[in-house]
């Protein structure tokens, strides 16, 4: 039978109720991860924390997959759920310790898409880990001292490319070598913004206070195997506490990436530490780092699942706000 005026304004009601909590927690979980933000995402001695169970956020607890055998989840979040770091969920069921539970990183590989039918391109794009050549650039607002190492490091896995650094990383150069040269990786070391207003404005710093706009990025054909934008607050706006954005228009660099036929991305969800963003991505010492496992011929979300549980098993890198922000967008394989 039809609904009453008056129940349908009842359900409305519920609804934005739900949506309204669920808005807070999403925005409480990114908030409370987002503290440690103050000791600046440059700062060369990033400070020892979560050794304790008290020092540690944990979020909402994880639920389990359907499946016993499940070892990769592909998250399509919605609405105000693009807010939250989902591989920093903590899975502890009937515990009273935090430390006896595990995050969600550490149960499966994670991956994302803005929706199933988003990957059919990608998918067909994918070339299956052909790690030969890479444009790789690094620190063009002469700021970012690890970054420009990280790019280095990079651009030396590698058998040919191009590395681009400081000055010389100017938007005329990049936009030439990227129309002209087919590279498997692209590598983005510098800083990112999204821009809420008008999401295909968001960019990428370069050379001279220059700006690679994700609407430039849409005339290119990159072809590449994987886009890394190392760099800050490439998916999400700076303040997520003050303004939730919802839905598609929350990836503008992104979806570019999609049209330029990049089938994967990964992308930062918030101000990242730069040296311990290098580590993650080129490794230190006896640590391994996504490429290394990507050369290693791990697919592309266990490649970064690997070099998050590095850090996630550090003493100085184990807070989930060293790890958490770098995700994963398209085609894992």
């Amino acid at each position: 039978s039809a609904q009453t005026p008056a129940a349908k304004r009842a359900r409305e009601s519920r609804r934005l109720s739900s949506r309204s909590l669920i808005a807070r927690m999403a925005a409480s979980a990114a908030s409370m991860l987002l503290k440690v933000t103050v000791e600046r995402s440059a700062s060369p001695s990033p400070p020892v924390v979560g050794r304790k169970a008290s020092t540690a956020p944990v979020l909402p607890c994880a639920t389990t997959a359907s499946s016993a055998e499940a070892s990769h989840l592909v998250i399509i979040p919605s609405d105000v759920l693009f807010y939250v770091p989902f591989a920093a969920l903590y899975r502890c069921p009937g515990c009273e310790e935090p430390r006896g539970g595990k995050y969600l990183i550490e149960l499966y590989t994670l991956s994302y898409a803005p929706s199933l039918a988003s990957l059919y391109w990608p998918f067909q794009w994918g070339r299956g880990g052909a790690y030969a050549s890479v444009f790789s650039l690094g620190n063009p607002t002469l700021d970012l001292q690890h970054g420009e190492r990280e790019a280095c490091q990079v651009a030396q896995l590698f058998g040919q490319g191009d590395l681009l650094l400081r000055e010389g990383v100017t938007k005329e150069e990049v936009l030439e070598l990227l129309g002209s040269r087919r590279y498997d990786v692209l590598h983005f070391s510098t800083h990112g913004w999204f821009d809420q207003s008008s999401p295909l404005g968001s960019g990428l710093a370069l050379a001279r206070g220059e700006m690679l706009r994700a609407v430039e990025l849409l005339g290119l054909r990159l072809g590449a195997e994987l886009a890394v934008l190392s760099a800050c607050q490439t998916v999400l706006p700076p303040k997520v506490e003050e303004a939730l954005v919802v839905g598609d228009e929350l990836q503008g660099l992104s979806q570019a990436l999609f049209v330029a036929q990049v089938p994967s991305a990964v992308l930062t969800l918030w101000n990242v530490n730069d040296r311990s963003t290098s580590v993650l991505m080129a490794g230190a010492g006896e640590a391994r780092g996504l490429y290394a496992h990507l050369m290693g011929g791990k697919m592309k979300a266990e490649a970064l699942r690997q070099a998050q549980l590095t850090l996630l098993r550090s003493d100085f890198y184990r807070h989930p706000y060293y790890w958490a922000p770098f995700v994963l967008y398209g085609d894992w394989r």
